[in-house]
């Protein structure tokens, strides 16, 4: 193996491109330009591979000294571990999702009935401050007739 994008491959061996590129935290087209040879990985991204896979920088950079086979790095198979992790994980977010669309349900319900209760409210205080309904409409004052007088002129 001359290149580096050969090593690459190499290194990610049977394990699919997608979960491969998560593992080493990087996009599944961005890890297929690198095997391609297109594009070369930036340093601090081979670093962390040879981090995570316990593989010597100068091999995977040059092709030279010790490098240790894909199915004895120890890393890998925590990806199913991790797939495994991952899909809890989104069981628990469906759940939370679940669970808050009903407490968006139970607080507009909650809202409608705090609506209605003020509604009540506001009538009965109008009808505390209105004047009975059943009482007689005020009567005018009583006052007497008017007299009349007889004219009365002198002569």
């Amino acid at each position: 193996m001359t290149k580096i994008s050969e090593r690459l491959i190499y290194l990610r061996g049977k394990e699919s491109r997608r979960s491969f590129a998560d593992f080493v935290g990087v996009k599944e087209s961005t890890w297929r330009n690198y095997e391609k040879g297109n594009t070369q990985p930036p340093a601090e991204l081979l670093g962390e591979i040879c981090k995570k896979l316990r593989i010597s920088p100068l091999w995977l950079l040059m092709g030279e000294g010790e490098k240790t086979p894909p199915e004895h790095l120890p890393l890998l198979p925590n990806l199913s571990e991790e797939k495994i992790r991952l899909a809890a994980l989104e069981d628990e977010r469906r759940e939370l999702s679940t669970e808050n669309r009903q407490l968006w349900k139970e607080n507009a319900s909650l809202r409608e009935r705090v609506a209605r209760l003020e509604e009540q409210v506001k009538a009965l205080r109008i009808a505390a401050a209105a004047p009975p309904m059943d009482a007689s409409p005020p009567t005018a004052p009583v006052s007497a007739p008017p007299v009349h007088l007889p004219n009365h002129t002198s002569r």
